[in-house]
């Protein structure tokens, strides 16, 4: 996502040779259920109810690795009761 790189840029910017950040950028539709996320490092998503769990996405590259990097937006749709 375009969030998550300017993000990975400023880290990188601030010349911290020994950082990595982790970082989830979510966006929730609550009236649909509708969703979508990005993550950068090693946060596992899980969307958890009384049916048990499912992950959500998955982990990514740590922020201000590589100025590279990208951070694609998956999508997700919640169930009902979730």
């Amino acid at each position: 996502s375009y969030a998550m790189q300017v993000i990975n840029d400023y880290l990188l910017a601030g010349g911290e040779d020994d950082c990595a950040a982790h970082a989830t950028l979510l966006h929730l539709d609550t009236r649909s259920g509708r969703g979508s996320l990005s993550n950068a490092g090693d946060n596992q998503l899980f969307i958890v109810s009384d049916r048990g769990f499912r992950p959500l996405g998955s982990s990514g590259k740590a922020l201000a690795i590589h100025p590279a990097s990208t951070f694609p937006m998956a999508k997700f749709v919640l169930q009902p009761g979730e």
